[in-house]
């Protein structure tokens, strides 16, 4: 949820009113993919360009893109080092970067003091590039076909897509509602090989968002406790059958940023 503090979020809710900024940016998804003539999974957002974008360009960044206004619009920079996955992600999230400039004039510009905070502009436009990278229309056709809510799932559809497992797990709890009853754990490797407390984050499934059954919130935090001590996999396996009437536990390396994504999901 986005802080109506933020003035980026401010002008757009103006501009596309009575749509609200993230049904706006959905339907710019769906329309610059139909007009790059793409119908079949993996997408590729430099085939989806909208015309204020001039040109994409790869170069060594410090960081994993940036959108740059020009006279008569936008030069996209990606960082030639990251992965593809990681490369088409930055460049769907900077075409959402553009509805939030006025475009009228010979350069875009913002016509507000920009304050933009995680959860404004860059939450929405993380958002815009998961709508991009795997239209809704597509995905409920799987969600239809596979029936099974488990870490394989997310695994294929991430391959099936071409983006990473954490955008994939995050276009299917955050966005989608599925994985209803499942809290997403994620884990960045600290300095020599171990965790802190700041490398941990999750995210409630739906369901879950409501409350933890005190049963619950223990076996979570219990997982957060292994999970902070950099376990082996042995550990993990040992952990996860520590209750197996009440919960499973899933997860998944992504290397080589070393990440991990736990799926921790409740049998209510």
């Amino acid at each position: 949820m986005h802080r109506k503090t933020d003035p980026a979020i401010e002008w757009l809710s103006q501009l596309v009113a009575p749509l609200s900024p993230e049904e706006f940016l959905s339907k710019q998804a769906a329309s610059l993919l139909a007009k790059s003539g793409q119908s079949e999974p993996p997408f590729n957002p430099q085939k989806a360009l909208p015309p204020t974008v001039k040109r994409v360009e790869f170069a060594k960044l410090s960081r994993d893109g940036m959108l740059i206004p020009v006279q008569g619009g936008f030069i996209i920079k990606i960082n030639s080092l990251k992965p593809l996955v990681r490369q088409n992600f930055t460049c769907a999230h900077e075409i959402g970067h553009t509805f939030f400039y006025d475009v009228t004039g010979e350069r875009p510009w913002r016509p507000y003091k920009s304050m933009s905070t995680y959860w404004g502009e860059e939450g929405l436009c993380h958002a815009f590039a998961r709508e991009l990278l795997m239209p809704t229309e597509f995905v409920e056709r799987d969600l239809e076909e596979h029936k099974n809510r488990d870490l394989e799932f997310i695994l294929t559809l991430a391959n099936k897509y071409k983006v990473s497992v954490e955008v994939a797990a995050r276009r299917l709890m955050l966005d989608l509602s599925e994985y209803d009853k499942t809290v997403l754990i994620f884990a960045e490797t600290g300095g020599k090989g171990k965790n802190t407390d700041r490398s941990i984050w999750w995210y409630h499934g739906k369901t879950l968002r409501r409350y933890l059954r005190k049963d619950e919130d223990a076996i979570f935090r219990q997982v957060l406790s292994v999970i902070s001590d950099q376990p082996s996999k042995e550990i993990l396996k040992a952990t996860a059958k520590l209750w197996p009437s009440e919960a499973t536990l899933q997860w998944y390396e992504s290397r080589p940023d070393s990440r991990f994504m736990f799926l921790l999901s409740f049998c209510r």
